[in-house]
C-alpha cells in the first residue's frame, strides 16, 4: 500500500512518539523504585572496592553536602593474614569512584599505635559524626598496647580531606579511661552545639555477667566534657541485670536517646526485652521518660529481642528496630517498638511493636535505619537466603509507612533482596541522597576476605514534605524568628549560632537547632551538616 506524503509524514511522527513513549516507559519500568541505579558503578548500580587494607569490612556511611558518600569501618592494615586491624574511612564520588582528593587515593587508615592504643573489633560505632566545619571525629573501644587490659573510649579526628586534625586531642587522637569497666562503643550522634555523645555498653571487670547502659559526652576538641555532663563526663544507667545499648539518638528537645535490649538474670536465660533510657541535658535520667528515665518492653509481638539503631522521629517520637522471633521455632525478623515521647508505647503500631517477614529462608535482621524525607521507615539489613548454608546472606531493604504498612510502590510488596558479591553479603549502613536515592554498604566476601560493597537504589519520588516558611511551627511566618533564623542560616550559621537570642513565641513547636535542622532535612530536602 502506497501513502501519499503528507500521509507518511504523519505516520513517521506517530511512529517517533510511540517509540519515544515505550522507551520512556521502558527505562521507568526498569528503574523502579527499589532497582539498581545504573548511573552508579559504572553501569551496574554497585561497586566493590577494598578501603585500604587486606580484610575490609564497612560499618557506618554518610552522604555529604556534595553529595559524595564517607564510608568507616575496619581494614587489616597489610597485605598479610597476621596484619592488624586499624579503623578506616573512605570517600567516594556520586557515581560510587573513590575520590582521590580524600586522604591517599580516597582512604585513611587511623594509626591509634601512636597513643599506644590498639582498637578493638567489636562493639564498633554505626557511626561517625561531621561537625559544621567540614571536620569528622569516630569513636571506638580500645585497650592499651601493654599494661592494662580494660577496654577504653577512644576518638580520632580528621579533617574534611582526609588528614588528621591536629587541633583534636593531642595529635589528633583522645582517650577515656572510666575505671574498673570495659566500655564497648556502639554508636554516636552530634549535639547542636557541637559536643559529641557517645553511647557504650560498660561491663564491671569484677563482674562480667552485668552490663549496664553508659553515655559520655567529649568537646569538639576532643576533651571529655566533665564539668557539665553526667558524674564526670559519663553517666551509667542500670537497666534489669544485663543492658546492651545498640543506638544512640538525639530528639526533638535536645535529649538523648540511647536504646537496646535488656534482660534479667534471675531466672537464667530470660528473654531480651527492648528497653531505653533518656537523658537531659546535663547528663542526667530524663524523670519525665518512663519510668525514672527509663523503660522496657517485649519485643515485636516476640519472644526475644536483638536490637539495632534507634531513630528519633520529628514528631517526638523514639523507634527502636532490631531482630525478633514469633516463636522459639521462628527465624529472626525485621521489627520495631516505637514509643511516644513520654516513653510509653505507641499502640498505633501495637502494644508490642511490629515485626515483618522477609520471605528469606532464614530471616533477617535490621543494622540500619533512616526516615526518609516524606516520612516512611527505611530498614536495611542482611537477609539470610539460604535454607542449607545459614551464612550466606543478600542486601535486603524495606521500605514501611509510619503506620506500619509496608510501602508496596517499593519493590515486591515493600521489599527488595539484592545479591551484590558472590557469596556472604553483609549489609551494615543506609543512607539516603538529597534526591531520594537509597545507598547502602557493607561487607561481601571474596576468598576467605571482605572487601567494601557498595549500591545505590532507585528510591521512587518522595510524595510529601510539609516544607514551609514556619521554621519554628508556630503556624505563622515572622520575621523576628523565622525570617531571623532564615537569613542567618543562609549567611552560613549553624547550630546555637543560627538561634541565639531569637524569641520564640509560646506556641512555637521546634526551639532548637536539632529539631529545626530536622525539620529542614527532612521536609525541606536541604543539606544541613549536623
Amino acid at each position: 500500500m502506497k501513502f501519499s506524503p503528507a500521509v507518511r509524514v504523519v505516520l513517521r511522527n506517530v511512529f517517533v512518539a510511540s517509540a519515544a513513549w515505550v522507551a520512556f516507559n521502558s527505562v521507568t519500568v526498569n528503574a523502579a523504585p527499589g532497582d539498581f541505579d545504573s548511573s552508579f558503578g559504572s553501569g551496574l548500580g554497585k561497586v566493590l572496592h577494598s578501603l585500604g587494607g587486606r580484610d575490609d569490612y564497612p560499618l557506618g556511611m554518610m552522604t555529604l553536602p556534595d553529595r559524595k558518600l564517607l564510608v568507616h569501618g575496619w581494614c587489616q592494615n597489610g597485605p598479610l593474614a597476621s596484619a592488624p586491624y586499624e579503623y578506616c574511612l573512605a570517600r567516594f564520588n556520586e557515581n560510587g569512584s573513590l575520590d582521590s582528593s580524600f586522604g591517599t587515593n580516597g582512604r585513611v587508615i587511623a594509626n591509634f599505635s601512636a597513643i599506644s592504643r590498639t582498637p578493638v573489633i567489636s562493639g564498633i560505632p554505626r557511626n561517625i559524626v561531621r561537625l559544621a566545619d567540614g571536620r569528622i571525629i569516630f569513636a571506638l573501644s580500645c585497650v592499651q598496647t601493654t599494661g592494662s587490659s580494660e577496654l577504653k573510649i577512644c576518638l580520632a579526628g580528621f579533617t574534611d580531606n582526609g588528614a588528621i586534625d591536629t587541633r583534636f586531642g593531642t595529635n589528633g587522637y583522645a582517650t577515656f579511661d572510666f575505671g574498673g569497666a570495659n566500655v564497648r562503643v556502639v554508636d554516636m550522634a552530634l549535639q547542636s552545639d557541637g559536643k559529641v555523645l557517645v553511647g557504650a555498653r560498660c561491663v564491671p571487670t569484677t563482674n562480667g555477667t552485668l552490663s549496664y547502659f553508659c553515655i559520655a559526652r567529649f568537646l569538639s576538641n576532643g576533651a571529655a566534657d566533665g564539668d557539665t555532663f553526667g558524674d564526670g563526663g559519663i553517666k551509667v544507667t542500670q537497666i534489669l541485670s544485663s543492658a546492651e545499648p545498640s543506638g544512640l539518638a538525639i530528639d526533638v528537645e535536645g535529649r538523648a536517646v540511647l536504646g537496646g535490649r535488656c534482660r534479667s538474670n534471675s531466672p537464667a536465660n530470660s528473654p531480651y526485652l527492648f528497653c531505653a533510657a533518656r537523658y537531659t541535658s546535663a547528663g542526667q535520667l530524663d524523670t519525665t521518660f518512663g519510668t525514672a528515665g527509663k523503660m522496657t518492653n517485649t519485643a515485636g509481638g516476640g519472644v526475644d529481642a536483638d536490637t539495632g539503631p534507634v531513630i528519633a522521629q520529628p514528631d517526638g517520637n523514639i523507634a527502636i528496630m532490631g531482630r525478633c522471633k514469633l516463636n522459639t521455632s521462628s527465624p529472626n525478623e525485621f521489627c520495631m517498638l516505637r514509643l511516644l515521647p513520654n516513653g510509653s508505647v505507641d499502640n498505633v503500631i501495637g502494644a508490642t511493636g511490629l515485626l515483618w517477614t522477609s520471605g528469606a529462608a532464614r530471616g533477617a535482621e535490621i543494622t540500619s535505619a533512616r526516615l526518609t524525607p516524606d516520612g516512611k521507615y527505611l530498614f536495611a539489613g542482611p537477609c539470610y537466603v539460604s535454607s542449607t548454608n545459614s551464612l550466606l546472606t543478600d542486601f535486603c531493604v524495606m521500605r514501611i509507612k509510619l503506620d506500619g504498612v509496608r510501602d508496596t510502590s517499593f519493590g515486591s510488596n515493600g521489599q527488595v533482596i539484592h545479591p551484590i558479591g558472590s557469596t556472604r553479603d553483609d549489609l551494615s549502613a543506609v543512607a539516603m541522597t538529597s534526591d531520594g536515592k537509597i545507598v547502602v554498604a557493607g561487607g561481601c566476601e571474596g576468598t576467605n576476605i571482605y572487601v567494601a560493597c557498595l549500591a545505590r537504589l532507585e528510591g521512587g519520588p518522595a510524595t510529601y514534605r510539609a516544607c514551609s516558611l514556619d521554621l519554628d511551627g508556630d503556624g505563622r511566618f515572622t520575621a523576628t524568628s523565622d525570617g531571623l533564623i532564615q537569613q542567618r542560616i543562609l549567611n552560613g550559621a549553624r547550630g546555637s549560632a543560627a538561634i541565639n537570642g531569637v524569641n520564640f513565641p509560646a506556641s512555637a513547636t521546634r526551639t532548637n537547632w536539632s529539631s529545626i535542622r530536622q525539620f529542614l532535612v527532612t521536609q525541606c530536602g536541604m543539606d544541613l551538616p549536623q
